[in-house]
């Protein structure tokens, strides 16, 4: 049998009879539309995954540092960006050497380690407070030069659960808490060896218990461990209590009942039979203490009743979440300030006098590191990205200085907001990441290769959510976007990354701008500002002058304008999410010059809701996105004409497959190309094509997070090629940049031999399926792949190729 050749018909979904040997029929078809695209590297291809794994650092430190005898430092950060769910890290006391070890990605080795670091030799021993064979938490290790990371435990709930506290170690063995988990879900107190063997529960804390729950750090002398737990007890404010380490004799030392603390989150401080430690409440003015209590229980008293800014005397601070380091005669610490994510380094003797705030500084929640007469700490917003930082200071207050500041993902942009291409090259924005975090200006060209940072935004705003305008060589765009600290912008800069200018400093109160060129005047929404603060209309030369508003959006007539403005001679046309008659949004024109202002759609829910894309405009007829509404509240698309007449939905997102149209619809033809931000078979968006006319639905791509996830931007067409990005996904979940190729065709080939058809395809996004008869039912054939040998044998069966994205 010589080889058999699939008929390709664009339009139908139809079946081709070849041959037949020995009663045997075989067919072959394909059933789907041939110019589809599908999921494969064939035809969707991604060009760039955000997030350069060396670049990451972590953020959001919540770690006591640990100090090996060379003098390096070593700590954890709680988090990170995109799949990074912290990091352990080093670096040298003053600053240099900074290098990750260990970036924890997959959440079986563990995620979010708040603990501080336990250093034996060359080993570090730490926790995670999820994560693992089912997200309760690890115990690990790892080589102080980044090798041999292992899990020694993982945590199953009923052995405890999320440990958040620092181990303490002891010979070879470890002891820890678990803040959850055990026989009551109360937490644990608990022991192992540092080979990962030997795991025993020292105590189960029970939650109505008078005992204590959820247990903090540990602190050992001889063979007695003593500890705190952040509630529970008598007045279910916390205890101090002791515990010898084979698990017996557990005793409650201290009660706390408010007015002697409340809430001890942190470990305890141990010299000379003395405990030391803070509560987060409690005291005089219910802002914390820094108490001392005896091992025996007796002697209880308080150094210092913190009463933050608005008691007696100068701001003190409160709520000392962090443990206590002891030097001497004197204990240092950290507090809650008085200003936004403010904190202060303290200190106070241990007789309770002397107490001084040595320093403010920027969300300390760990314990100090003291090394000579230098205290050093970390921060979890702090730094000039606010995404945490390591500190030094004297013990005198003076010498202040981070020497290394968390960045997340510098070097690199994260989150892109969408695409502009000019011949062969992409240009987009992210909004977030880079050297200051706030987002960057970037080149890529279409085929994937030459990617480039062009600028570093430094503006705490973040990029703006509206595509690049290229005229020339020079990129306009904007910073900026809803509920974003910093000041919304519109800039200029040249396509090879100089001459960065700031038109229009709008300032931190108008939130995400759109711009749309014409000439040399820009057309403009802001989100909000104006008269009413709902938003207006602008125009602004792209020298930065000219600045005029055009409308000022007052409500009934809509407000919140989300998408840019599309432009045909002079009439403006745009949407508002917000407003209207319902509240729901509008669809409106206006003259360029400001006049003739007038409402085309009012939504009222069941035709669509809350659009926040841009229009399309085609021979009179405009076409949109709704993110909201319709029969099931998950979005609409639909057609308007200019003139406000013929309002149609062309389709009515009910749930499932597509959900909450996100970008721009893209025209091509009859066709219109767009994406749902959710929807598809992980929820993770789609990409999907309409007739103009609302026929032809169909869903080109499903993002599977892998390969992208969240569409938001607009689809930019070239030739037969889609380019987009997603604002999440890919390989480290910080989006990516995707190309979709519409012309690709599925072709099933079959080809005999002896007694079998071997049928073969090139596309292995398709799956084989099989049937009795050409319109009968077809199933998958399991296990399918190419080739696929079949005997010619048995009924007649025909074939066929479905796409399985």
């Amino acid at each position: 049998m010589s080889e058999f050749q699939t008929e390709m018909n664009p339009t139908m979904k139809t079946a081709k009879q070849l041959s037949t040997k020995s009663g045997w029929l075989c067919a072959v078809a394909c059933a789907l539309v041939c110019a589809s695209p599908t999921a494969t590297s064939q035809t969707f291809t991604i060009l760039k995954s955000f997030g350069n794994l060396t670049n990451i650092t972590g953020v959001d430190s919540y770690s006591r540092l640990a100090q090996g005898p060379d003098g390096t430092l070593y700590g954890t950060t709680s988090s990170g960006d995109g799949t990074v769910a912290g990091t352990v890290f080093k670096v040298q006391p003053d600053g240099t050497g900074f290098a990750v070890l260990k970036w924890f990605t997959n959440s079986l080795e563990g995620k979010w380690p708040y603990a501080g670091l336990t250093l034996s030799d060359s080993v570090l021993y730490g926790t995670t407070y999820a994560g693992g064979s089912v997200d309760r938490g690890t115990v690990f290790k790892l080589s102080t030069d980044g090798t041999d990371y292992a899990v020694l435990k993982h945590f199953s709930g009923a052995d405890g659960a999320n440990p958040q506290a620092d181990l303490t170690l002891s010979g070879s063995t470890l002891y820890g808490t678990t803040s959850h988990g055990g026989s009551d879900d109360g937490g644990t107190v608990f022991k192992m060896n540092t080979d990962g063997t030997g795991y025993t529960i020292l105590k189960h804390c029970l939650l109505n218990g008078s005992d204590g729950i959820n247990p903090a750090g540990l602190t050992m002398s001889g063979s007695t461990l003593y500890g705190t737990t952040g509630s529970g007890g008598s007045s279910n404010l916390g205890t101090v209590f002791r515990i010898n380490a084979n698990g017996t004799d557990y005793a409650v030392l201290q009660n706390f009942t408010g007015s002697d603390g409340a809430e001890p989150g942190s470990g305890l401080v141990l010299s000379d039979g003395v405990l030391y430690g803070t509560t987060v409440s409690g005291g005089s003015w219910n802002d914390g203490t820094v108490f001392k209590l005896n091992t025996d229980g007796t002697g209880y008293t308080i150094l210092r009743h913190f009463a933050g800014c608005d008691g007696p005397g100068p701001c003190d601070g409160y709520g000392p979440r962090a443990g206590l380091t002891l030097s001497g005669s004197t204990l240092y610490g950290c507090t809650a300030g008085s200003f936004y994510k403010l904190w202060m380094v303290f200190k106070v003797n241990t007789d309770g006098t002397g107490f001084t705030v040595l320093r403010d500084v920027q969300g300390s929640y760990a314990g100090l590191l003291l090394s000579g007469s230098v205290l050093y700490g970390t921060t979890s917003f702090g730094g000039n990205a606010r995404e945490g930082s390591i500190f030094r200071v004297n013990i005198d207050g003076s010498g202040y200085t981070d020497i290394a500041q968390f960045t997340g993902s510098s070097g690199d942009g994260y989150y892109p907001v969408d695409l502009t291409l000019s011949g062969n090259v992409l240009y987009g924005t992210t909004s977030e990441g880079g050297s200051s975090g706030a987002g960057t200006v970037f080149r890529i060209n279409a085929d994937g290769t030459d990617y480039a940072m062009l600028k570093s935004l430094t503006d705490r705003g973040g990029a703006g959510q509206d595509s690049l305008t290229l005229s020339g060589s020079v990129l306009y765009g904007t910073t900026g976007s809803v509920g974003s600290p910093g000041s919304s912008t519109a800039f200029k800069m040249n396509t090879d990354g100089t001459d960065y200018t700031v038109l229009k400093d709008f300032g931190d109160s108008v939130g995400h701008l759109t711009l749309t060129l014409s000439g040399d005047v820009f057309y403009g929404t802001s989100w909000s500002g104006g008269s009413s603060n709902l938003g207006t209309v602008f125009k602004l030369s792209t020298n930065g002058a000219g600045y005029t508003v055009l409308k000022h959006f007052i409500g009934s007539d809509g407000w919140g304008p989300a998408a840019g403005l599309t432009l045909s001679g002079n009439a403006l046309y745009g949407t508002t999410s917000w407003g209207g008659s319902s509240n729901l949004g509008t669809v409106f024109k206006l003259n360029t010059n400001g006049t003739g202002y007038a409402v085309l759609k009012f939504f009222t829910g069941s035709d669509g809701a809350n659009p926040h894309s841009r229009l399309t405009l085609s021979d009179g007829v405009l076409y949109g996105t709704t993110g909201n509404g319709g029969s099931s509240n998950y979005g609409t698309i639909f057609r308007l004409n200019t003139d406000g007449t013929d309002y149609t939905v062309l389709k009515d997102f009910s749930g499932g497959d597509a959900t909450y149209p996100g970008g721009s619809l893209t025209l091509s033809g009859k066709v219109l190309y767009g994406t749902t931000a959710r929807g598809g078979s992980s929820e993770n968006g789609t990409l999907f094509k309409v007739n103009t006319n609302g026929t032809g639905f169909a869903v080109l791509k499903r993002f599977a997070g892998s390969d992208g996830a969240y569409p938001l931007g607009r689809l930019t067409l070239s030739g037969s090629t889609l380019f987009g990005t997603t604002s999440e996904g890919g390989h480290l979940g910080l989006g990516t940049v995707f190309k979709i190729d519409l012309s690709t065709p599925c072709s099933l080939n079959a080809q005999s031999l002896g007694n079998t058809m071997i049928l073969s395809w090139s596309n292995p996004a398709y799956d084989l399926q099989a049937a009795a008869s050409v319109t009968g039912t077809y199933t998958n054939i399991h296990g399918a792949t190419s080739p696929s040998t079949n005997a010619i044998v048995g009924p007649q069966q025909f074939f066929r190729l479905v796409g399985s994205w």
